[in-house]
């Protein structure tokens, strides 16, 4: 993450996602039945744009992410869809709305606070459009590319105690 000031932070990521709820067996109606869903078929894969807000101790996050490698879209195919048909879906594509099949792209928020140095507490929810796929709780650790020693003042990672750089 790059800190531009001191309240908001951005930068880029990739990501790799597992889905275990991906299976023929499940109640969603989304997922063609007629697919033996293997291991490879739940994972998931791209980059992300990062933005961090910071307010005191707590720090908000706001993700948007892109899948490059996504075989689950073609899970929700219908062989009579008029541009798509089955197995013909691109990897970037318009989705049929909210509900209908997951878009190629998610948003993922959540919240962060530091507890020590370079360690902090998270919970975050992904998301496609209004739909939550997960929840997540997490504990984190950033590691320090500088000494205190020799951190400028706009190179700092944040912490409670003001001038603590400077120890």
């Amino acid at each position: 993450i790059y800190h531009v000031n001191n309240w908001y932070g951005v930068g880029v990521g990739s990501v790799v996602f597992y889905n275990d709820a991906i299976d023929a067996n499940t109640d969603r109606s989304l997922y063609r039945k007629d697919h033996v869903y293997t291991t490879a078929d739940k994972i998931r894969a791209g980059v992300a744009l990062n933005n961090e807000f910071k307010f005191g101790l707590i720090t908000a996050m706001v993700d948007w992410g892109v899948y490059l490698y996504n075989p689950a879209r073609h899970y929700y195919d219908n062989p009579e869809h008029p541009i798509y048909g089955l197995g013909r879906r691109p990897l970037f594509y318009k989705n049929d709305g909210a509900g209908s099949d997951e878009a190629f792209h998610y948003i993922r928020f959540g919240m962060k606070t530091r507890i020590w140095d370079n360690l902090y507490f998270s919970a975050s929810a992904k998301t496609h459009l209004h739909i939550c796929e997960y929840v997540e709780f997490g504990l984190g650790y950033q590691i320090p590319f500088l000494k205190k020693e020799n951190r400028k003042h706009g190179e700092k990672i944040f912490h409670h105690r003001k001038n603590w750089w400077q120890e």
